[in-house]
Parts: C-alpha cells; structure tokens; sequence
C-alpha cells in the first residue's frame, strides 16, 4: 500500500498493517548514524534496536499508529557520562512523547475551539480521540503569540465570578484582537501591563476612577478616550437618580407625574441638558465627520459649566465628575476610537466561559482568547 503523507526524518515502508479501525505504519528513521545528547559526538556503533508506537494524524478514516524503528548506538567517548544513546526524531516527536508533535498540534487546536469535553467528543469522530484533560493539557502547552505593541487599546471589565471577582481585557483595536486578560481590575495591574507595553498611545476605556488611573500611572503618554456608550449610560443614570429623588411636588399618579414634569422648570432644565449631551456624544464615532477638537472642547465646557448651575443635584454631579475625568471625555468627540471592541470581546469570553462551565483557570481562557485571535 502506498502511503500518501510524509514523516519528517523517517522512511516509510510499502506496507501498511491493518488491524480492525486502525492503521500501523512501520517507518526506519533515515539518519546514518547517532549524536550523543550528552557529548555531541557522532557514532556508527549499533548497540540494539527497539521500536516506539506513537499515534499519528489519521489516515482516511482510520486511526494511524507508527511502529518506529529506533537503533541504540555506543558512544565512543571515553570521558562522556553515557555509554549508551537512543537515536531521537526530534522534528516529528518529543522526548517519551507517545504522540507525534503535529498529531499533538492538531488536537490542541480542536481544543482551544471547543474546551475540553466538546474537543474530546470532536477528536473520537475525526479518528483522533484523547481525553478531556490530555486536550485541556495539549492547550495550555500552545505557545502564546509574539504580537508586536498594541498602539491603540481597549481596556474593560470581565466578570471572573459575577459579583464576587472581576478581571481586565486587553484588546488591540488597530489589529481587533485580545492582547491580554488581567486577574483583577484594579489601577496597578492596569498600570503594571501598560509599563511593559510602553508603545501604547491611545486608550479607550469606561469611566472607571481605577482603570483612569492606571492609565495615567502606566502611560502618561498615551491619550485616554472615553467610551461614548458609557457616557451616555452615565447620562441616563443621573437622569434616574434624579427622578428617583422623593419629593412633595410630584404626585403619586402617573398621569399627574407625566403632567407635571412636562410643566416644571427643572424638568425642562434636566431634558434640555439631557438631549443636548446626546447629541454631542452621537454626533461622534466611526462612519462620522470628526467634530473640530476646539468646537468640541468650546461644546462640552460649555454644557458642564450650565449643568453644574442645574437645580437637579444629581445632573450637578454628575457635571462634575465629566470635568475631573475632561482630559478623557473630550477625545470622547473627537476621536473614533472607543472601547466597543473591548465589550464585544466580553461576549465572546462570557462565551467560551459557559463552554468550560466556570470551571476554566485565567490561564486557559487567556490562551483560548488570545490563540483564536
């Protein structure tokens, strides 16, 4: 039987054995003689021969088995440790490996798209099987990705275990790809990654007073943007807050409410602040003409230094928390950078979270993140 795929460093034989759902591929390895892992020196001198069964990628829809002939040779050395050594294919195997290293890199890759269980179950259909925690191990050994400095990221919270712990993502937003997670969400973990990173030049995050921070302490180059989404959250918020005050002037039915505020000075204050913040923060993003920077910065001052007078305390500070974190809202409208790419990665890790059932360690959602970029 002719065989039709190659293996590195080895020559195939003609004849393929069968047994049941399996195949078994009897291959020499082609080098003429052995190097010494101890010394490094080349020797001619067979000591015997044994044979290594490692699996192999599948052969049509049969599982494969290499029966490999390995030689031990003599070192002629005197002053060498070894006076024995077995002859190794490091290109197609590892030490003690009992699969070959493309068999190994096939099924970490089935891992890192469907987890452990889901990749198992795959694997035994493709002729490949292994266990749940030989692919969950297969996927921590992938080596992580040498990507260059991300110049411009989105940084965001992701719930680790939802109201107890919190981490960070990392997302490059030029090359839309998960750099990093980060344990927690607090300022010197941000800070700590932005040090390393030194290249950074923009980020866009929420308003959080932690990850503000952190921006500043790692990166005090890097030109910090607001997300405009939560701007506009923050907005709503303060509008609640502010209904949700108890007061003697409105009435307990809905329609007397509805008929009051459409008469109250302060409703109209509050709607007019309302409604002209939104369109501030709209009128910028992708797909849109950038606002000039001094008509925006002229724009947002001016609406914060009239909100701070509005009656509503909660429309006042919230006027007042936009003109502490200013050097990050005023980009807000005019750069078209934000940290949406950032949420949706959220998503998709919540995603691959569920997969593992909760069960899976920052180090393999980061790689499963970061390795399917």
């Amino acid at each position: 039987m002719t065989i039709p795929f190659a293996v590195p460093e080895c020559r195939v034989a003609h004849l393929v054995e069968r047994h049941d759902d399996s195949l078994v591929v009897p291959v020499r390895l082609d080098a003429a003689s052995g190097r010494c892992p101890e010394c490094g020196q080349a020797s001619r001198s067979v000591h015997g021969r044994y044979h290594r069964h490692p699996a192999d990628l599948p052969l049509s829809a049969s599982r494969t088995t290499l029966r490999i002939e390995v030689r031990r040779f003599y070192c002629r050395n005197p002053t060498c440790r070894r006076r024995t050594f077995a002859e190794t294919p490091l290109t197609l195997l590892t030490l003690r490996a009992r699969r070959t290293r493309r068999l190994c890199e096939a099924q970490a890759r089935v891992g890192r798209a469907c987890g452990g269980a889901g990749g198992a179950r795959l694997l035994a259909h493709l002729h490949m099987p292994a266990s749940r925690a030989t692919v969950l191990r297969l996927v921590t050994h992938l080596p992580m990705p040498d990507a260059p400095t991300p110049i411009r990221v989105g940084i965001d919270d992701w719930a680790i275990r939802k109201g107890s712990r919190y981490g960070t993502i990392v997302v490059d937003l030029d090359r839309r790809r998960v750099v990093d997670l980060l344990p927690d969400r607090t300022a010197p973990t941000v800070a700590g990654w932005l040090e390393r990173h030194s290249g950074v030049a923009l980020v866009a995050r929420d308003r959080s007073i932690e990850y503000a921070r952190g921006a500043s302490l790692g990166a005090p180059q890097a030109r910090q943007v607001a997300d405009r989404w939560h701007l506009l959250t923050n907005m709503r918020q303060a509008v609640e807050r502010w209904l949700a005050q108890p007061t003697s002037v409105l009435d307990e039915s809905e329609a007397a409410v509805v008929s009051r505020v459409e008469q109250d000075d302060t409703a109209q204050a509050v709607a007019g602040l309302a409604r002209r913040f939104t369109a501030l923060v709209r009128a910028a993003g992708k797909g849109k003409p950038l606002a000039d920077d001094q008509d925006a910065a002229a724009d947002i001052v001016a609406w914060i230094t009239k909100a701070r007078t509005c009656e509503a305390s909660a429309i006042a500070t919230f006027a007042s928390g936009l003109e502490a974190d200013i050097a990050a809202v005023r980009p807000a409208l005019t750069e078209p950078w934000s940290s949406g790419q950032a949420e949706g990665q959220v998503n998709r890790l919540t995603l691959i979270k569920r997969q593992c059932y909760g069960r899976a360690g920052l180090d393999l959602l980061k790689r499963r993140m970061v390795l399917a970029a």
